[in-house]
Formats: structure tokens, sequence, C-alpha cells
């Protein structure tokens, strides 16, 4: 049946499309969390601040995009 199939390939593309944003957000987590040492570290560079910013809210994108799915779909329970 076609619709079968359709229905397939669009699971298997929104599984895919949330393994890569759990790789995303993992990779940006890694990067965010050497900013941050580096602030710590005592670099007052203000363009780490807004890097720091900007890779927050993309994790916080991603943590909400991630959640919608789990739940949509149930999953992890």
């Amino acid at each position: 049946s076609p619709v079968y199939h359709v229905r397939l390939l669009y699971a298997e593309w929104q599984t895919a499309r949330y393994y890569s944003m759990k790789d995303k957000k993992r990779a940006l987590s890694v990067k965010l969390l050497y900013l941050k040492e580096l602030k710590e570290g005592g670099d007052k560079n203000p363009q780490l601040e807004t890097e720091i910013n900007y890779l927050q809210k993309r994790i916080d994108n991603y943590d909400r995009d991630i959640h919608e799915m789990e739940r949509d779909a149930n999953i992890g329970e």
C-alpha cells in the first residue's frame, strides 16, 4: 500500500532527525563546557560570553524539541 510506505518513510525520517538532534546537542554541550572552563580560567573576552549564551540557547531549543518528540512518541517510558 502506498500509504504504508509513505508513513514508513516519514517515521524513518523522524527517527533519523531525533538521533541527529541528540548528537548535535551532545556536541554543543561539550563545546559549551569547554567555553565555560575558558571563562572560569580568567578569559574576559566579551565574544566568549556571547558564544556561551548562543550555545546555551541552541542547546535549550534542542532540549525542547527532543522532549516534544519523546512525549509525542512516548520514547523513554
